[in-house]
């Protein structure tokens, strides 16, 4: 079995650590406008995250103690108050302040330049969107109201947005009581939230499916930076990370699983704490001068997935399909990124519509 050398986590410290932060021209600013923070449950779930981690890769892939001005880990949040709290308390059960010496260090882009989650500035994408979406509204209008129908009072509450829009409102808002071990308003069951995160699952990630292009839009930029550590590692490039941790959101999960179409009708919509997470392993040669085989494991909330690109028996570990080959997985990353000039490019459009789903 090929040994790990190294890991990406996209996700999905105690209050008294302190953390430096490395901003973006405007992201403290931002950062400090952001009224959205995490619940108890949220900060034990991350914490719990943070756990596992340790118990699998501290003292393993990483040192015992972490002195945070080393490159072992790199760190990155988007602007948002609860992302950057996810990162804070996900470290705090991988390395507890006793085994920390310095402050971590995280990288907050400002919103113009995150590459982290799709953007309304990119003027194709919106309007490929609202027309997808209008598309979906009109073909499956009897099964839309069905479901919104008997929670009127509570779509309503929100103001008069298009059906479409308040499918997933009310998803998020229901998710997040369930989450936190909040019991549902009356009249709202258990099958309703099933049946809206169904529509939001049609409404919201299967549009990354229709064209590799839509899907680049949202998350091609972000795909060269998540991958760097581990082509760096391959490459035996000095101080290289052995973990790089970034922190966002269920728009940052979705476009990413369907990059490399490891999404299907069997996994759920990301639900609070969820991640992906992404292994480099290395397999040892009888010959010391040969290159060692590289591999690349993906996984969603902790379960390997399978890769389409890397099916074929030349492009995994023997019989083991979640274990690609570096070169297999790589092709695959390539296929889907964008230079910031390509980005720009794609998005131009004389078709402006205004994003009706903030």
């Amino acid at each position: 079995m090929p040994s790990i050398k190294s890991m990406v986590i996209d996700l999905n410290l105690d209050q008294n650590h302190d953390m430096d932060f490395e901003f973006g021209p405007n992201g403290k600013d931002e950062l400090q406008k952001q009224l959205e923070k995490l619940t108890d449950a949220g900060k034990y779930g991350m914490q719990d995250v943070g756990k596992w981690l340790r118990e699998h890769y501290v003292g393993k892939l990483l040192s015992p103690v972490w002195n945070t001005a080393s490159s072992e880990i790199v760190l990155r949040s988007t602007n948002y108050l609860r992302t950057v709290e996810s990162l804070q308390y996900l470290l705090h059960g991988l390395y507890p302040k006793k085994d920390t010496i310095g402050n971590p260090k995280v990288l907050v882009k400002d919103t113009e330049h995150e590459t982290m989650y799709p953007h309304d500035a990119c003027s194709s994408m919106v309007y490929d969107t609202k027309l997808l979406r209008d598309i979906f509204a009109k073909k499956h209008h009897q099964r839309l109201t069905s479901v919104l129908n008997p929670l009127s009072f509570w779509h309503t509450m929100h103001g008069k947005k298009s059906n479409e829009n308040q499918v997933y409102r009310l998803y998020d808002v229901f998710s997040c009581m369930i989450g936190n071990g909040v019991q549902l308003p009356e009249g709202v069951t258990e099958d309703d939230h099933g049946k809206l995160e169904g529509l939001t699952i049609d409404l919201w990630a299967r549009l990354y499916e229709k064209d590799d292009d839509f899907t680049k839009r949202a998350i091609g930029r972000f795909i060269p930076e998540l991958f760097q550590p581990m082509q760096d590692m391959r490459n035996k490039v000095p101080n290289t990370p052995r973990m790089a941790i970034f922190s966002g959101h269920d728009s940052t999960i979705i476009p990413l699983l369907i990059s490399f179409r490891a999404f299907d009708g069997d996994y759920p919509y990301p639900g609070f704490g969820s991640s992906l997470s992404f292994e480099y392993f290395e397999e040892k040669m009888h010959y010391p001068t040969s290159k060692p085989k590289g591999y690349v494991q993906m996984k969603y909330n902790g379960e390997p997935v399978t890769i389409p690109a890397c099916k074929a028996p030349k492009d995994h570990y023997r019989n083991d399909l979640s274990l690609c080959t570096f070169d297999a997985f790589m092709q695959q990353a390539k296929k889907m990124s964008l230079t910031e000039e390509q980005y720009q490019k794609m998005c131009h459009s004389n078709q402006k519509v205004v994003p009706d789903w903030d």
